[in-house]
């Protein structure tokens, strides 16, 4: 999974559990050297596993989202499947969405004994 920012990252992986899950934040942008270990990343993940792009759902994310699209394109041979997992909401990164999910929770009147 690959999102901007680590907390993103973390909210994120609250809300959907993956086995065998690795996680990469950028720290936001990419910077000159990020490109070149996302892709090499890529190319030692086994056969038929799925890359999820845990971005904002925002201008911002999709220009995210559409370079780590390049870098994956840049593969050659490989059965890697590219997943745009950006939040439901526009405006939302995982952090809002998680806080969202636990409000909801919050607010699930509890029975009594």
């Amino acid at each position: 999974m690959i999102a901007e920012t680590a907390i993103d990252a973390l909210s994120y992986a609250a809300l959907h559990v993956h086995k065998d899950a690795r996680y990469i934040s950028t720290g936001g942008e990419l910077n000159p050297n990020q490109p070149s270990l996302i892709k090499s990343a890529m190319e030692k993940m086994p056969d038929g596993s799925e890359i999820f792009v845990a971005v904002d759902n925002d201008e911002g994310g999709a220009a995210f989202l559409s370079k780590i699209d390049g870098i994956f394109g840049d593969l050659s041979g490989a059965t890697l499947r590219l997943v745009d997992a950006r939040p439901p909401t526009y405006g939302q990164d995982w952090n809002d969405a998680l806080r969202a999910s636990m409000a909801k929770v919050e607010d699930t009147p509890q029975p009594i004994a």
